[in-house]
């Protein structure tokens, strides 16, 4: 998703910068792991997505799986990060339960924080 800053509108102008919000409505939308985005700059307030500092890279290629009971769990991806283009430490984290897998990979870059989840359905035979 292309990050484009939309604008600000103050709403307050006696005291400058007093009440700020952003100039446009933002739609996000996540369709099979891509997401979308449309931005209407018709509103007076709304969301300012700026660029993040934090890329990950080599992720998986579906978020979600959904596998029969007996198919093989796919491998973990070897998934890494940068932060202002430097690589950066990256946290792995995986859990199961009833016959849900998580995994979880997070990573922070100065204050902000992001996180990556895949998560694997094995459906049990109901015979």
């Amino acid at each position: 998703m292309p990050q484009t800053p939309i604008g600000k509108i103050d709403h307050y102008p006696v005291v400058p910068e007093a009440f700020v919000s952003g100039l446009g409505i933002l739609k996000i939308e996540v369709i099979d792991g891509l997401v979308f985005d449309i931005s209407d700059h018709r509103w007076t307030a709304g969301i300012e997505v700026v660029q993040s500092n934090l890329t990950f890279h080599n992720l998986p290629k579906q978020n979600y799986v959904t596998l029969k009971e007996g198919e093989q769990i796919p491998a973990k991806a070897n998934v890494t990060a940068s932060c202002n283009g430097k690589n950066i430490d990256i946290t792995y984290k995986e859990s199961q339960t009833n016959g849900l897998i998580t995994r979880t990979w997070a990573v922070e870059c100065g204050s902000e924080k992001g996180y990556y989840v895949q998560n694997i359905y094995i459906q049990k035979d109901i015979a």
